[in-house]
């Protein structure tokens, strides 16, 4: 495989960001399923895999407040600036902001927007920024499900706002569908963004193939819900025959990839059956569409709560963007191609083949 030019971003203060724990009536707390072991079980990975010194470490900023403010009403950043500076607290559902969590949140998002940076300026071919905490779920208001700002939309908007580039295209493959993305960017047709995801998962009430986008913006939102216990077959039908074909007519300049793993097939939070040779395809896919339409690529990482998969199912994407073997396999890959449903079912096929039916409405600017 050809070698190409990686950067790694990554902060150890990411791996400092207390999650909080939930209370339950006459059950004992138990820790949040955002915990730090997951992000930092990859970093150890990268590092002790040798696959390191294929890459370019890059150096982690905090964002901007006018990046964030971009894609975050300021009454929002208020409250978690204020939560942040005294004791914490719940910041939205499923949302803990600890003491002092906010400058790693900013750190967060300065991660994409460093991968972005990056990219953009043709020093690197491709990058990944492994944050915490995540983002897709933070509305312009609200933060809700581990994630705080919205790393994605905060650095396409960044794109947009500080390179001038015209059309950027997310794909995000985080098995919950990014509802937060998705509000923020509902109304900008500059910005196409798609979500494959596991269907009525979480939030339950959006994420349908229905939701194409606000009044001037429609086809700018495509979502590709998947049934519960889809598989690799799945995923690359949906890559294929749903994304390819969308960001293609959408021509974009940028692809960000928002990179959950929670697709895995032993995740605690999904019920889909992913292993890590699903993602370095996936990646293989992504990568060859930034070639095709001459867009540059970045990733910002999303979920992923199965702590020994999911950093193996990372390292299969760093070494597809690199072009470069680490030389560690993942021993749980072997069991997990032969578990049942990896192949496309016809039940899955019909969700495919309801989003295929939005591509007529992604806007068209090829040349």
């Amino acid at each position: 495989m050809g070698q190409r030019q990686t950067g790694y971003l990554w902060h150890d203060s990411f791996g400092a960001y207390d999650a909080g724990t939930t209370n339950l009536p006459n059950v004992e707390p138990y820790g949040a399923p955002d915990s730090p072991e997951t992000r930092i079980r990859i970093d150890n990975l990268v590092r002790k895999s040798g696959m390191i010194g294929h890459l370019v470490e890059i150096g982690v900023e905090e964002a901007p407040l006018d990046a964030v403010l971009a894609a975050h009403d300021s009454g929002y950043i208020d409250r978690l600036l204020a939560l942040s500076d005294g004791a914490g607290g719940e910041a939205g559902p499923y949302l803990h902001m600890p003491q002092g969590g906010m400058r790693i949140a900013l750190r967060a998002a300065g991660a994409a927007i460093g991968a972005v940076d990056a990219v953009i300026s043709g020093a690197l071919d491709n990058a990944y920024a492994l944050v915490r905490p995540a983002g897709h779920h933070a509305t312009r208001q609200i933060g809700q499900g581990f994630c705080v700002l919205n790393n994605v939309a905060i650095a396409a908007l960044h794109a947009r706002r500080a390179h001038g580039l015209d059309r950027v295209a997310i794909v995000d493959w985080d098995v919950h569908h990014g509802n937060g993305t998705q509000e923020i960017l509902w109304d900008d047709p500059s910005i196409l963004n798609i979500s494959i995801h596991q269907s009525r998962l979480f939030t339950i009430s959006d994420g349908g193939p229905h939701e194409i986008g606000g009044a001037g913006a429609e086809g700018c939102s495509l979502n590709i819900p998947l049934p519960a216990g889809s598989g690799h077959g799945a995923y690359l039908a949906a890559i294929d025959r749903v994304v390819a074909p969308a960001v293609e007519r959408f021509a974009p300049q940028l692809i960000l990839v928002a990179s959950g793993l929670d697709a895995m097939y032993r995740d605690p939070l999904g019920r889909m059956m992913l292993h890590s040779d699903s993602y370095r395809e996936m990646s293989a896919r992504m990568r060859a569409l930034a070639e095709r339409t001459g867009a540059r690529l970045a990733y910002v990482h999303e979920g992923g709560y199965a702590p020994v998969l999911v950093p193996f199912g990372t390292l299969a994407i760093l070494e597809d963007l690199s072009g470069r073997k680490s030389g560690t396999e993942d021993p749980f890959l072997p069991r997990a191609r032969l578990i049942d449903g990896q192949e496309l079912s016809h039940d899955q096929n019909v969700f495919v083949q309801a989003a295929e039916a939005n591509l007529p409405h992604v806007p068209d600017h090829r040349t």
